[in-house]
């Protein structure tokens, strides 16, 4: 075996080892990374232009400090209020002048990596020796790195929200696991990040608190809930409730906010085993939870009750569409970050056991090539879609620019045929790209 093999050797062979394997597990991230920056472009995408050259352009337009950030707080983009990403905006208009798409897209992307570090601070298998914990961290990175949630990347509006919300939740949570008080402060802080990034950073404030509280730490537990209570009236202020698409049955409401979460959470390989994939999931959340997952690895634990919690949130807030809501590639993160999660588990509760057992490693070996497998085929499936979106995006810019009158600048120009039902979303998108173009907010690529 592996590991009796590295006891052998010396200490300066088992570090060449470690490097090798660090290496090699680095490669998929070098590789994720490499494609999104040769393909990045300095264009607004679909929400865009509203949520960034919308807001950017009526910032700058409202008069003194006061009305200035009652503006800050009051904008709604949909049903969020993106303070994060519109304060990542402001920082990067108040340093160059003008919006970068380029710069944001890239700072999105870097939440991934920024995840990968909170995982591997959770990751603590009762591991023999480095490198066996670095091995086992292997399926941690192939699944994270594997691009099934393309339609965040290099779209500067859903990387500073989605992602963003993820890493913050991450580390807030994995905080909320020690005991230092400057680790408390740097949880609450988290926590207003997160809060800030996204809607769903309010379920984070849930699990925090009932982290403090099983850990005895009430009142640490209740300035977590004061802080979420704290920014409930700053969300509510001047916050427009967004009408649901169609009104359904009360049963069928009912019923779809029960399937959507389960959708949701097992999304990771497509719609077609999303149910059957969130099912096992769920029961394998269950089963942690029932064999002291709380006691074994509580980070962890918790970690995964805020991916169901978000799952159960969108379940809630987009019953009326159907179970497509769940399937929006953009999602597929939170499945693939909940197996990791269940994986983890796993490994912290039986990994003992797992040496003992020849099928057992088999079967950890197995899962170790079918995640580096699936890594390889969604680099190859999904950069393949992010390519012909951004290439799509720069050429309609270019024949735009080059014949205004016979191609029309749409915000959805990776679209083949625009819906008809976003024409009115177009129209306003052509509005705002073209006062931030003439302001001089915004210069887009000249060919």
């Amino acid at each position: 075996m592996e590991e009796l093999l590295l006891e052998e050797l010396s200490t300066k062979a088992r570090d060449t080892s470690l490097v090798w394997l660090f290496a090699l597990l680095s490669l998929p991230v070098l590789s994720f990374y490499i494609v999104l920056t040769l393909n990045a472009r300095n264009l607004p995408e679909m929400d865009d232009y509203d949520a960034i050259l919308h807001f950017i352009t009526q910032f700058t337009r409202t008069p003194g400090v006061s009305q200035k950030i009652s503006y800050f707080i009051a904008f709604q983009h949909v049903q969020y209020k993106l303070w994060f990403e519109h304060a990542v905006v402001l920082l990067d208009y108040a340093i160059t002048g003008k919006v970068n798409f380029l710069l944001l897209q890239q700072i999105g992307n870097a939440f991934v990596l920024l995840i990968a570090g909170v995982l591997w601070l959770m990751f603590r298998p009762p591991s023999r020796t480095k490198a066996e914990r670095l091995l086992l961290f292997g399926p941690v990175l192939f699944l994270l790195f594997a691009p099934r949630y393309e339609e965040t990347l290099d779209w500067a509006m859903a990387g500073l929200q989605n992602l963003a919300v993820l890493f913050f939740s991450m580390i807030c949570v994995y905080l909320c696991g020690r005991k230092s008080n400057i680790a408390f402060v740097g949880a609450c802080l988290a926590e207003v990040l997160a809060i800030s990034s996204s809607l769903n950073g309010f379920g984070v404030a849930v699990i925090c608190a009932a982290f403090f509280w099983q850990r005895g730490r009430k009142w640490w537990a209740v300035s977590c809930s004061l802080l979420a209570l704290g920014a409930l009236p700053l969300y509510a202020y001047h916050y427009t409730a967004v009408a649901p698409e169609i009104t359904l049955a009360p049963h069928e409401a009912v019923w779809r906010s029960l399937l959507l979460p389960i959708a949701f959470l097992g999304g990771a390989l497509g719609k077609q085993t999303a149910i059957a994939i969130g099912v096992v999931l769920v029961s394998g959340v269950a089963f942690l939870t029932w064999k002291r997952w709380y006691v074994a690895d509580p980070t962890t634990m918790y970690a995964a009750y805020f991916v169901v919690l978000t799952g159960i949130g969108l379940g809630i807030a987009r019953h009326d569409g159907g179970l497509s809501s769940a399937f929006a590639s953009r999602y597929y993160i939170y499945s693939q970050l909940l197996i990791i999660l269940v994986y983890t588990g796993v490994l912290r509760i039986y990994l003992v056991r797992l040496r003992e057992s020849r099928w057992a490693k088999l079967s950890l070996s197995a899962f170790l090539a079918c995640t580096l497998l699936f890594c390889v085929s969604s680099q190859v499936a999904e950069f393949r879609k992010l390519h012909a979106r951004m290439t799509a995006i720069h050429d309609h810019y270019v024949g735009w620019v080059k014949t205004p009158a016979a191609v029309q600048l749409v915000s959805d120009q990776f679209i083949e045929r625009p819906r008809p039902e976003r024409d009115a979303y177009n129209a306003h998108a052509v509005k705002e790209f073209q006062e931030a173009r003439a302001k001089g907010l915004y210069s887009p690529p000249t060919e």
